[in-house]
Formats: C-alpha cells, sequence, structure tokens
C-alpha cells in the first residue's frame, strides 16, 4: 500500500504498488472495497486532491489521473522518464516530479507539456509538495526545502533539516511538517518559514505525516513506527509500534 486518505463520507480511499486505486469501507474483518479501478502499473505515490475529487497516480511511465465519482480515468499522462509524484496546481494543471534524471517538476495540461517547470534540483528530489496558492516545496538529498513559484523562480530556500527529507505535507494553509530520514521532523509556519524541530524516539525513515485530530498530528516511519504529537507545541504524546511501514492512520 502506498496511500491511505480517509474520505469526508467516512470511507477510505487507497493506492497500492500495482496502481490499483480503491474506495473502501471499514468493516469488523478490515477494508471492504466498494470500487476499484485497476491500472496495471508501477506505481510510485498516490495523492488526493483536497476536494477529494480525484487521484493521482504517478508510475514509472507517467501518470493516471482516477475521478472519484466516476471512477473514469480522466488523465492518462505519458513520460519516458520515471514519475515519483504529481499534483494539481490552483489553475487545474497537473504538474509531474522526476526525483532523479530530470529532477525537476513539469507541467502539463490536457494538451501536453506547457515548458513550464522547477529548476533542476542538481542533487535530486527527495519530497515534493504543492500549495494551494501554487507554491512548490521541493526537498532534496543536500537536505535543503526549495521553494518555487511554478515559473522556475525560486523564492526562498530552507536549510533547517539535518536529514534529507522523505516526506513534505502541507497540514493547512498555514502548516508544513517535513519528516526525515533520520527520526527528525520540523513544523514550518508558512507566514514566516520557521521551524520547530523534534527528535523522535526511533531514527527510522518518515513515511507518513497528516492531521491526528484537530490539535494532533501523527508521523509515521518504517517499521511501524507512529508519534502522535501536540500540533501547536509539536512534542510528542503518544508512540506506538506495529509492523511495515505507515502509510495511513484511521
Amino acid at each position: 500500500m502506498i496511500m491511505w486518505e480517509r474520505t469526508f463520507d467516512g470511507g477510505v480511499l487507497t493506492v497500492d504498488t500495482s496502481g490499483n486505486v480503491s474506495k473502501n469501507v471499514m468493516t469488523g474483518s478490515g477494508l471492504t472495497a466498494v470500487w476499484s479501478v485497476q491500472l496495471g502499473v508501477e506505481a510510485n505515490h498516490g495523492r488526493v486532491d483536497p476536494a477529494q475529487q480525484q487521484v493521482t497516480v504517478a508510475h514509472q511511465s507517467g501518470v493516471y489521473v482516477v475521478q472519484v465519482a466516476t471512477q473514469a480515468i480522466t488523465w492518462n499522462v505519458s513520460s519516458v522518464d520515471p514519475v515519483n509524484d504529481a499534483a494539481f496546481d490552483p489553475q487545474g494543471d497537473l504538474w509531474l516530479v522526476h526525483f532523479a534524471g530530470k529532477r525537476r517538476a513539469e507541467e502539463y495540461t490536457q494538451d501536453g507539456p506547457t515548458g513550464e517547470g522547477s529548476g533542476i534540483i542538481n542533487a535530486g528530489i527527495s519530497a515534493f509538495e504543492m500549495f494551494g496558492d501554487g507554491t512548490m516545496a521541493l526537498a532534496s538529498y543536500d537536505r535543503n526545502i526549495y521553494l518555487e513559484n511554478g515559473a522556475g523562480e525560486r523564492l526562498q530556500t530552507l536549510t533547517d533539516p539535518t536529514a534529507i527529507v522523505s516526506v513534505l505535507q502541507k497540514l493547512d494553509n498555514n502548516t508544513l511538517v517535513a519528516g526525515t530520514t533520520g527520526g527528525t521532523a520540523y513544523k514550518y509556519d508558512t507566514s514566516t518559514w520557521n521551524a520547530t524541530m523534534v527528535n523522535l524516539p526511533h531514527t527510522k525513515q518518515t513515511t507518513f505525516v497528516g492531521t491526528y485530530s484537530q490539535d494532533k498530528i501523527a508521523i509515521g516511519a518504517r517499521q511501524g513506527k507512529l508519534s502522535i504529537l501536540n500540533t501547536s507545541s509539536f512534542t510528542e504524546l503518544e508512540t506506538f509500534t506495529g509492523s511495515g511501514d505507515v502509510v495511513g492512520i484511521d
């Protein structure tokens, strides 16, 4: 499983490594699929848009977009380079993110590439996030986070992380959380880009960041590590250990 997202109606959207996109309900025995779209690709990342109307599936040969309401495939973009993430900007254009090779994000419409893109991230990209105003955050293997405006113009470079950032997650309009490969995480106030850092009680790679409740953040990692933090103070409240990589919570 590479994506687990709770929906507004209480269901769960999932994407697995074979590109199977499913809407599920929780039952006593686990998940039961309501519908499933089998894309048959080697999927790298799944992402749900903020309105929960579309699921993007980035894969080794491009990107599919599945409409949640109808289960129709509304975008099918081919790429000779693996696509590691994909997200829509506020104008409805799709950005394909190549962590290696091209090492940049590129804008597409239904007619194809627009020619717009981020700058090349020389050390390669390790994580990506798109903001509601079109600003992009691109984390790199050089441990920096680069903020760009979508026209190849760099707005700011965040140098706080001391380890490679493996997950970038926008929690709301004012908060970005960066989880690293070394058991640390950073919470950014996006109005000032000031950072608050926390040392988690392990050194495992972050695999998931999400909202646990109104005042709590969940940070999941490899080998089943899950930490619950206070949102405002960014201090740890509870830690759990399971098995496998944490990709979501319920």
